[in-house]
């Protein structure tokens, strides 16, 4: 918004009030708090609930690594769409076995898929009032851990990637990951 003051240039100029039905007049009622934003979910984006899986933490060795990770029913329902086994891929198993009861949080990996064919629908912007071309996709959040005292991150992370890289049909996937942190 540095952009619209008066053109005297004095910061502390009164900032230029943009045209009215603009994109950039609804961003800005939109910073003033004049707009509010919200994203209402689709009930099959809805989390279903949490599951209770155990994994090994990376931080960890040993027995003391089991720690509860929990995934939601929908990310578990999705698992062919994402292309993730939990067991194999993801190194967690159902139920609570976990030893470890320190603070933390598991390594996540975030796999998002998205229609490659299909129906275009087309949206308004909630921002500016733009029109935007859209394709329907999905998001699956999972834990994962390690497989042994040997096992590394990165390897673990190349595993799912290959395993999330395979082609699909009509769709495209993708994948992004969040570290492990131990808060000791």
């Amino acid at each position: 918004m540095k952009y619209l003051q008066s053109a005297g240039g004095a910061g502390s100029a009164e900032a230029v009030q943009a045209p009215a039905g603009t994109q950039l007049k609804k961003f800005q009622d939109y910073l003033g708090g004049s707009i509010t934003v919200s994203y209402s979910r689709n009930a099959d984006s809805q989390t279903k609930g949490l599951l209770a899986y155990t994994g090994k933490l990376f931080g960890l060795k040993g027995e003391e690594s089991k720690a509860l990770m929990r995934v939601s029913k929908r990310a578990i329902d999705g698992k062919g769409n994402a292309g993730i086994d939990p067991t194999e891929d993801l190194q967690i198993t159902a139920g609570n076995t976990g030893v470890f009861n320190g603070n933390y949080v598991p390594a996540n990996a975030i796999v998002s898929t998205r229609n490659t064919t299909g129906t275009v629908s087309t949206k308004d912007s909630q921002l500016t009032g733009r029109k935007y071309k859209t394709k329907g996709g999905a998001s699956y959040t999972y834990p994962f851990g390690r497989k042994a005292d040997t096992d590394i991150i990165k390897d673990r992370i190349e595993a799912i990637k290959t395993k999330v890289g395979v082609a699909v049909e009509g769709k495209s996937r993708s994948v992004s990951f969040l570290p492990e942190d131990i808060i000791w």
